[in-house]
């Protein structure tokens, strides 16, 4: 993100990850990464590290100073400002120590989030290009048995598995099949506008991080790819769409269905 791009700085997403940006900023700030995936996802990342360092850190802070060694001159009587002042001290330390240990975590978190998102663009890609393009056998159960879909999709996936509605967008449900995760088993579901362009939905409840990840956007070779991930469940739609169609479409399903 650039200035360029948006008013939002990279200091007010560190600010909003903190919780130190004031209310009314906060929710324009709020709203703005609702329209940017890869800002959205950097500030849970922020939020990541924060919760990892006060885990690691906190309790460092809260404990009493050690006694001086012995034969060392005899320690004067603590005051209340000494006190603070130490602490001030202590948290100016942790602070450098904490310095080095965010950058490690930092990019440590980078390169997780990346391979997740990649894994999950690839299957999602790869089910577009396989499936799309068939005319006679897109799909396993059509849009005619949709109530069928649903349950026998919730029940493999041991989920209730509502079937998104695009129809705002012109597009409307072909069917769905069964698919494979990485460990477990996945579903496709399909659906095509009145031009004969498809979009397919990828799910898969077999991700190895139970936190949750926004938007990210990728294209290849002139197909996009939209993933996010909530907790053990991974979504991705593909389709030769603009970003924006993708997006759209993204968040119509995102909002439908019950993860």
């Amino acid at each position: 993100m650039t200035e360029e791009d948006s008013r939002i700085t990279t200091e007010e997403l560190h600010a909003l990850a903190d919780g130190r940006l004031d209310p009314a900023r906060r929710a324009e700030v709020a709203a703005y990464l609702e329209t940017d995936p890869e800002a959205a996802a950097q500030v849970a990342a922020y939020r990541r590290q924060n919760a990892a360092l006060h885990a690691a850190y906190d309790p460092v802070l809260d404990e009493p100073l050690p006694e001086l060694l012995p034969g060392a001159p005899a320690r004067r009587q603590s005051t209340p400002r000494r006190a603070a002042a130490w602490r001030s001290l202590a948290a100016g330390l942790a602070g450098l120590t904490i310095g080095g240990v965010a950058g490690w975590l930092a990019h440590d978190a980078v390169r997780q989030d990346e391979a997740l998102y990649a894994e999950l663009a690839e299957r999602t890609a790869a089910a577009y290009v396989v499936y799309a393009p068939e005319v006679r056998h897109p799909v396993e159960v059509t849009a005619a048995e949709e109530e069928h879909l649903a349950a026998w999709l919730s029940n493999r996936l041991d989920m209730k598995f509502r079937v998104p509605r695009l129809g705002d967008l012109g597009f409307d449900l072909v069917g769905g099949r069964l698919m494979v995760g990485e460990t477990g088993p996945a579903a496709l579901l399909m659906y095509e506008n009145q031009g004969g362009r498809r979009l397919v939905l990828y799910l898969r409840r077999d991700m190895h991080e139970d936190e949750s990840y926004g938007l990210q956007f990728v294209r290849k070779d002139g197909v996009s790819v939209l993933c996010w991930i909530e907790g053990i469940t991974g979504v991705g739609v593909s389709g030769e769409l603009s970003e924006t169609e993708l997006s759209a479409a993204a968040h119509l399903i995102r909002a439908q269905l019950a993860i």
